[in-house]
């Protein structure tokens, strides 16, 4: 259900009104050209696109700004309301709407960061539990990856370690070998990434974006990935 904040230009009228999600596009393909403010939150791309394309003109504002006018109770009314007034500051300026391609680039890198993140969850995990044990493991999945059979064994013929702990600790290994897996193939995204990134944009484009050169080529060095999200983020100011 969307909460609409509707304000006649001309006579100053002011309507509230819910509408819900599956006649919204029907709604504005029947309404003249206006201006629509939104607040630039789960989903608001999409119809930001859907939107301009049936004529309008879309704004999407930064929550936090938004929320600055809420002058009552939070309610759906309310913050409707807020949302109208920050669209009339001048000093607040617009998220721009990202294309589908946008989106893409960035929940590409989004979903490899999960699983990055994932894989430094549970090999921190098997870090502190073999600590429990007196066996220290090396910092960085790589390196952790490469001990941990060896001070395994090691610790099975001192009899350091109970059995079932072994088992569930090779089980555990099983799994960060599989997140490993998935990084790894998660296409090597950087290859559409860049594909997205030199195929979409024109030469102007790609000027404006390496203006910070500095920080582009340090993260292009560091990891590619990582860089090709730096570039989809400042297309977002295009």
């Amino acid at each position: 259900m969307f909460q609409f904040h509707i304000v006649d230009a001309a006579t100053g009228e002011i309507q509230r009104r819910q509408v819900k999600r599956a006649t919204l596009t029907e709604l504005f393909a029947k309404c003249e050209s206006s201006l629509v403010a939104m607040e630039a939150c789960g989903s608001a791309h999409y119809w930001a696109r859907t939107i301009g394309s049936l004529g309008h003109q879309v704004k999407l504002l930064p929550a936090q700004h938004a929320k600055a006018f809420l002058f009552r109770d939070k309610t759906d009314a309310m913050d409707a309301q807020a949302i109208w007034v920050a669209a009339q500051q001048p000093h607040i300026l617009p998220v721009p709407v990202k294309s589908e391609r946008q989106q893409a680039c960035m929940a590409l890198h989004a979903m490899r960061r999960q699983l990055v993140k994932m894989r430094i969850m549970q090999t921190n995990a098997l870090r502190g539990i073999m600590s429990e044990f007196g066996i220290e493991l090396p910092v960085g999945h790589s390196q952790l990856l490469k001990a941990i059979q060896a001070e395994l064994a090691k610790a099975q013929q001192e009899d350091r370690l109970p059995a079932d702990l072994v088992v569930s600790v090779q089980e555990q290994l099983k799994r960060v070998d599989a997140l490993h897996e998935d990084i790894e193939h998660s296409g090597h995204p950087e290859r559409y990434l860049l594909a997205f990134v030199y195929g979409q944009l024109g030469e102007h484009d790609l000027l404006r974006v390496r203006a910070d050169a500095e920080k582009f080529m340090l993260l292009a060095a560091l990891n590619l990935v990582e860089c090709v999200a730096y570039v989809g983020a400042q297309l977002q100011s295009k």
